[in-house]
């Protein structure tokens, strides 16, 4: 069995605005990383 963990984090370590909105602090690149490391497992 494998484990792949894929995690960001701000610097503050935050994962949302004050009106707890998502924020999103990957970019298009990463996505793209993380659909192909998902389809190759």
């Amino acid at each position: 069995m494998h484990v792949v963990v894929n995690a960001a984090q701000s610097v503050d370590g935050k994962l949302a605005t004050r009106r707890r909105e998502q924020l999103r602090i990957s970019g298009p690149e990463d996505f793209d990383r993380v659909d192909r490391v998902r389809a190759a497992a």
